[in-house]
């Protein structure tokens, strides 16, 4: 893995190569960040499987980032590769749909980064193309004190316009008892079995839900908000986290290990055209 550390905080980073047998079809294979850890109080994140010392590719822990729509080479939707920003191309030859999932595919080449490491940061970057699309994709991960901030630049390098969706999926140990985050956003938190809002506008996780099946929920009224949220945390007492973009959706996720809020941006981008976007992670 690579590192990066003051005298507060590590961070360790999964390398696109060497550790491969952690990375699969759906997180970005490159700035995915795997652990934070105080210097003094240890692993500060989590994961579905935590404290699994190999979950599963798809469940995965720490702070992954997913560009969750395909790119196909074909029009009609035939059996085809599937080309997957940040993860290279999918092995498409049981022919799923634009529809389904696409995390139980095979990766039949793993996009390649160009990688570069400072003291307090790392940049990876990647070209990829696949038909007539391609595109340029960087990210950079960067250590000032105690804040993590990770970049994502994406450009539209090829002939065809490039719709994505991207969302990132923090996931944070469980509090001791329904405590979970308060946005600093406008949001309506629709019925449900799993979680509820309390007088003072943090989502709270119902005590007697089954959480070892997990519970996924939208927030509405969202779109077009920048994100920032408090998240409580046992350990540190609250994760601060701010975004710079407009929002498509936010999705909330929990099961008996973690809880994830994760923030969703979505655009199409014309041929040239590049957008840049970043999160702030104050632990």
């Amino acid at each position: 893995m690579i590192t990066l550390e003051n005298s507060q905080l590590a961070v360790s980073i999964l390398h696109p190569v060497d550790d491969r047998a952690l990375l699969g079809p759906r997180y970005c294979t490159g700035g995915y960040v795997y652990q934070v850890a105080d210097a003094a109080l240890g692993p500060l994140l989590s994961g579905p499987e935590y404290p699994s010392s190999a979950p599963s590719v798809i469940n995965g822990q720490g702070m992954p980032d997913v560009f969750q729509f395909t790119l196909f080479d074909d029009p009609d939707d035939r059996p085809a590769a599937k080309l997957i920003i940040g993860v290279g191309v999918l092995d498409n030859a049981v022919g799923q749909k634009a529809a389904d999932s696409h995390f139980t595919l095979p990766v039949a080449s793993y996009c390649e980064w160009e990688i570069v490491q400072a003291a307090d940061a790392v940049s990876m970057t990647t070209q990829q193309a696949h038909a007539d699309h391609a595109l340029g994709l960087e990210r950079v991960v960067r250590l000032d004190e105690r804040t993590l901030i990770s970049t994502t630049r994406l450009k539209n390098t090829g002939k065809r316009e490039m719709p994505f969706r991207w969302f990132a999926h923090p996931f944070f140990p469980r509090m001791a008892k329904n405590e979970s985050c308060k946005p600093g956003f406008p949001f309506t938190l629709p019925a449900c079995g799993g979680f509820f809002v309390d007088a003072q506008g943090a989502i709270g996780l119902t005590e007697s839900y089954d959480w070892n099946a997990g519970c996924f929920q939208l927030l509405e009224g969202i779109e077009g908000e920048r994100f920032s949220v408090r998240q409580r945390h046992p350990i540190v007492d609250a994760v601060t986290i701010d975004g710079d973009f407009p929002m498509h959706r936010v999705a909330i996720w929990a099961n008996a290990n973690t809880f994830s809020i994760e923030p969703f941006a979505q655009q199409t981008l014309r041929a040239g055209e590049e957008l840049t976007w970043t999160l702030s992670y104050r632990f």
